[in-house]
């Protein structure tokens, strides 16, 4: 198993925005229903959490798997990092 290592900024970033991208296309198709719009939004958010955990190079089938759920959570954890520091910066005046 690999070592953990800090992702850099770009990787963090690309994650971030594909993991809102996804949340918020879920949610459009959820209520509006599937049209070409949000399918190729869609799409392009899951390229973006997979892309990079598939260049990386993974030893087999799970770590590929575990890697773009990492990466995934690891979206969902900088979207709501970037909704604290807004929430902070707003109040802290």
């Amino acid at each position: 198993m690999k070592e953990h290592k800090k992702k850099p900024i770009t990787i963090r970033l690309l994650n971030t925005v594909s993991a809102f991208a996804l949340i918020g296309t879920a949610i459009y198709i959820f209520f509006a229903g599937i049209s070409l719009i949000p399918s190729l939004v869609l799409l392009a958010a899951i390229g973006g959490i997979s892309g990079p955990v598939l260049a990386g190079g993974s030893e087999g089938i799970l770590e590929c798997l575990v890697g773009i759920l990492e990466s995934f959570v690891e979206g969902v954890i900088g979207v709501f990092e970037t909704i604290g520091d807004i929430f902070s910066s707003i109040f802290s005046l």
